[in-house]
Order: structure tokens, then sequence, then C-alpha cells
């Protein structure tokens, strides 16, 4: 098993395949059924870097391999996003454009971003959300943006 894992942001990808054509390793392919390009022999890439080097658009990423399996770690990104938008979603519910803060119900941000416990909110948000959120009483407060000083 690789030490690294390839991370593709097909949203970025303009498929050029210039990645795909660098790999000495041949460890990335185009889908063209899926339309998107795949790392689909991971466990051969080195780490050269080649692929990030000659992709201009910066979609693509050679990390070190986490303790947790290629699914578990993609799936966790995956997750990330998928509460960053949902919390934005939110925003938009209970926000007010002319607002300097938005108070949303504690309950309903801990199950649609499917969190158990405050504390486990507190550490997502302080590691992944660019607003300054803080709690008070039953609800999640998130500036708009930062007081002048």
């Amino acid at each position: 098993m690789s030490d690294y894992t390839v991370i593709i942001d097909h949203g970025l990808c303009n498929l050029c395949e210039d990645c795909v054509e660098v790999c000495p390793e041949k460890v990335l392919e185009y889908n063209r059924s899926e339309e998107k390009i795949h790392a689909i022999r991971i466990d051969d890439c080195n780490n050269c870097g080649a692929c990030v080097e000659a992709c201009f658009l910066a979609a693509i990423d050679v990390v070190k391999s986490p303790e947790k399996t290629r699914e578990e770690f993609i799936e966790s990104l995956d997750l990330t996003e998928q509460r960053a938008n949902t919390l934005d979603e939110l925003l938009e519910k209970y926000g007010h454009p002319d607002a300097d803060k938005t108070a949303i119900p504690i309950e309903e941000v801990l199950t649609l971003l499917q969190f158990e416990t405050t504390e486990e909110l507190d550490d997502w948000l302080l590691d992944n959300y660019d607003k300054t959120a803080y709690f008070s009483g039953k609800e999640l407060i998130i500036l708009n943006s930062l007081p002048e000083l």
C-alpha cells in the first residue's frame, strides 16, 4: 500500500489529461464514461509530484496518507464540504442580509451537520469554517462580518 493519496478536485479539473500523461507510474486514468480523472493505481504512487506540477489549475495534490483508509479519508473531505455547504444554507435560511450576525437553533445545526455534541461541532468550526461562530444558549451565533475596531 502506498504512503500517499492523490486528491483530485473534480470541480477545478478541466480534463486536459496533463497529469495522466506525465505520471511515470501510470497511477492516473481518465474515465471517459464519468468524465473524471481517477487515481486507479494508487499503490504505485511514489509522490514524485509530476502530476501536481503539470496541473496549472491546481486541481490535483498528493498528500501523505492518513491513518485512515483512502476511502475514509476521501469520505471525511466530502463530509467537511457537505457540512460547510449545509451551514451556508442555514445562514441563508435564518439570516438577514443587513444583520451583523445570524442565530441558528443549535439542535438543527447538530442534526443537519451530523454531530453528537456541541464540542464536536465547536472543534469542526475551529478547523474548517472561516466565519466567527460561538454558542449562546440554545443557538449557534455566526458573525456575518467582523466588528470594526
